[in-house]
């Protein structure tokens, strides 16, 4: 099953304890929108999928069960020190919805993306 669409990504907040001075650099990378596109398995349950956008360009890989899809985002190429995280969703007859968090390598960029994706024809 092919599902395809966008996500929009803005900054997110990271939380430090009291006694740690460090703090995210600002930087407006990752701030935006991008797509998003899955494929699942319908035997495995595996999932596949690129990012393009804002965050990417990225791969996908995870798992689809019980109406739920996980997975991690990485790199099509590891060297660039691009967005790298997770994504959490929602799988439904209608479409998909979700939440990325994802960060640069250096921690440098902190993001969180909603997507929403529609069955793919």
């Amino acid at each position: 099953t092919a599902w395809k669409g966008t996500y929009t990504s803005a900054e997110a907040v990271l939380t430090l304890p009291a006694d740690v001075k460090w703090r995210v650099p600002e930087t407006p990378a990752g701030v935006g929108d991008g797509t998003l596109a899955l494929d699942v398995d319908p035997a495995t349950g595996r999932v596949r999928g690129t990012l393009d956008g804002v965050l990417g360009p990225a791969t996908v890989e995870g798992l689809a069960a019980d109406g739920h899809v996980t997975g991690a985002v990485l790199r099509k190429d590891p060297r660039d020190h691009g967005f790298t995280g997770t994504l959490a969703g929602d799988l439904g007859d209608g479409g998909a919805h979700g939440t990325l968090h994802v960060t640069l390598a250096e921690a440098s960029a902190v993001r969180r993306a909603t997507f929403d994706l529609a069955p793919a024809p």
